[in-house]
């Protein structure tokens, strides 16, 4: 009895990293906790079929989680980086437009303290999209760790993939190339 209750707890662990990876398997994860419980107090055929289904769906989970989880690997001439020469581009201009915004939002900052009529030029702009409205702090979406990250070459075996894809990276550059474009056209 006691290594079925260090199997649950291994297996509770285990699925509970799921759970927070993945919240859309929350009725058969509940059903699966559950059937662990019932499993660990009074082994019937039922809660034996039941935790032998569990094992199988955290298996599933486990193969869904290891494709999921490789990266693509591409090779530059000093090593090799998880995105695509594009995709680090996307990346570098995401971060310099963020250093930017740092600039032009403590520009804004002095801009606004004065009072009205003391307030010289037009009001300085900086990009909403770094923007974190509830604390007028510009925040960075995890631009300046996927970029430190992207641009350092590697042996191929210690790639590691972003901790933000690369749909997430082609939406924000989007964003903040279409704001920064409006921005040149209004100049």
């Amino acid at each position: 009895m006691n290594d079925l209750f260090r199997e649950l707890q291994r297996l509770a662990v285990e699925y509970d990293g799921y759970l927070r990876a993945d919240a859309e398997d929350s009725d058969e994860a509940s059903g699966c906790v559950l059937a662990l419980a019932h499993a660990y107090f009074r082994t019937t055929d039922e809660e034996a079929k039941a935790f032998n289904n569990f094992m199988i769906f955290l298996e599933r989970r486990r193969n869904e989680m290891s494709i999921a989880t490789e990266t693509a690997v591409y090779e530059s001439r000093w090593g090799f980086h998880p995105v695509s020469y594009e995709t680090f581009r996307k990346l570098k201009f995401l971060h310099k437009w963020y250093y930017q915004t740092l600039k032009d939002h403590a520009n804004w900052r002095r801009w606004i303290r004065k009072l009205p009529h003391n307030r010289k030029g037009p009001q300085p702009q900086y990009c909403p999209f770094y923007a974190e409205k509830k604390f007028w702090r510009p925040t960075d979406h995890g631009i300046i760790a996927a970029y430190q990250q992207a641009r350092m070459p590697v042996p191929q075996d210690e790639v590691e993939p972003l901790e933000i894809s690369v749909e997430q990276i082609d939406k924000m550059y989007d964003e903040v190339k279409s704001w920064v474009d409006k921005q040149e056209k209004s100049r």
